[in-house]
């Protein structure tokens, strides 16, 4: 039966997944509002303050995933070419 093994269950449920999921939607929030904010109303503060809230986003998740991975595997790791550009 399925009791035994939690599956996606316990996978979604990590810490780790919901910081790639608030990332992800990070992503989407930004690349909207930048678009966005060509047209409407380009010089306005609240675009600037949204940006600066994604910016932070990223640190927060950098410090994280380095935090906890250390910074070899961060950068050297299986996925380290994603965090290398």
């Amino acid at each position: 039966t399925d009791s035994a093994d939690p599956g996606w269950r316990s996978q979604a449920a990590s810490p780790e997944a919901w910081l790639n999921a608030l990332v992800s939607a990070t992503v989407v929030v930004n690349v909207v509002s930048m678009g966005v904010s060509i047209d409407v109303q380009p010089g306005h503060v609240g675009w600037y303050v949204l940006e600066v809230c994604c910016c932070l986003v990223y640190i927060v998740e950098v410090c994280v995933k380095m935090g906890s991975d250390g910074h070899h595997k961060y950068f050297h790791g299986r996925l380290g070419a994603w965090n290398t550009f």
